[in-house]
């Protein structure tokens, strides 16, 4: 079968990589990007991201520029990105975005050579996203180990070596059906005192507040919610001995970073490729469990048992098991 970029692999190519949200998701790209790289050491890859991710992806050593994009530029903003993209005069297009708005800009964007998905309008697409990354030998789900370089910036300096193992739990997620009870939460912090160096982060009023109700809860705990920047989010997981968290950012970060995760899930659950790069998990005892109906009234992460996230805890980190409290 012919290779999609036949008569391209040995030559200088100027390449827009475009996956400008959600964090999980630009994350996951990453290792996609990088694969790309490696296998075309020749190509010059700049990536399409938005504003507040732009920090992260320009600490990744494969990518030679980035195009930050605001969202709250509104229209006027989005037309002046096109523009500007088409100055650029890029040959090839990579689209892992998706959706009607980022098939509008590769269409619009001048470059020749576009790969991308599209239900409806794949006509804008010279090849399939998916069929040419498969030609191409790259693989869709992130390689297990660290694959994520993480920004060098001051991290707070509460963070000093404690002699215990340093968790870092994430509070909140992006949908309440996605985020583990304030109550079970706390239990499992105060199970954890006098065993391991606790840290909290998350970010947004609602997880501001989690966050400072736990640590008034349970002393000695590190608050970090919405005091850390993306790149001390970044920081502050890299040198976690454990990520806690549900299917949110700090979890997929932690596990692009190379750091051991447990993953705490409900609605939502990942590809079993991607499961399996996870060095723990536990689920809601659900069995419409991963069903994606943010409509739904069953119990969901709720019914995740602390004393079964604290054994997978215990198991991942060495711990002694111990009787779990209430709730």
């Amino acid at each position: 079968m012919k290779s999609p970029t036949a008569g391209f692999e040995n030559r200088p190519l100027r390449v827009l990589f475009v996956r400008y949200s959600s964090l999980g998701d630009v994350v996951f790209s990453v290792d996609i990007a990088r694969s790309l790289a490696e296998r075309f050491p020749l190509w010059d890859l700049t990536w399409l991201v938005e504003a507040p991710y732009a920090p992260l992806v320009a600490a990744q050593s494969f990518v030679s520029r980035v195009i930050p994009w605001n969202r709250r530029e509104g229209l006027g903003g989005f037309l002046r990105l096109i523009r500007r993209i088409r100055k650029e005069k890029f040959d090839l297009l990579v689209n892992l975005q998706g959706g009607d708005r980022a098939t509008f800009l590769a269409l619009a964007s001048g470059v020749p050579l576009r790969y991308g998905d599209h239900r409806w309008l794949q006509w804008v697409f010279r090849q399939n996203l998916y069929w040419a990354l498969g030609i191409l030998q790259v693989s869709l789900f992130p390689r297990r180990g660290a694959y994520l370089e993480a920004p060098s910036v001051p991290l707070p300096e509460e963070l000093e070596e404690t002699g215990h193992p340093r968790i870092v739990v994430a509070v909140g997620a992006s949908h309440p059906r996605k985020r583990w009870p304030e109550p079970r939460l706390r239990a499992y912090l105060e199970a954890l005192r006098g065993e391991a160096s606790l840290v909290l982060v998350g970010s947004g009023p609602e997880e501001r507040g989690v966050g400072e109700a736990l640590s008034r809860a349970v002393p000695g705990v590190l608050n970090l919610v919405d005091r850390l920047s993306l790149e001390g989010l970044v920081g502050t997981l890299a040198r976690a001995d454990l990520a806690v968290a549900g299917d949110t950012g700090p979890l997929h970060l932690a596990r692009a970073l190379g750091r051991p995760v447990l993953g705490l899930w409900g609605p939502t659950r990942l590809s079993e490729p991607y499961m399996a790069t996870l060095d723990g998990e536990v689920s809601c005892p659900c069995p419409r469990r991963g069903c994606l109906d943010w409509s739904c009234t069953l119990p969901c992460m709720e019914t995740i048992a602390v004393e079964d996230v604290l054994r997978e805890t215990r198991r991942i980190l060495g711990l002694r098991d111990l009787e779990a409290p209430g709730p």
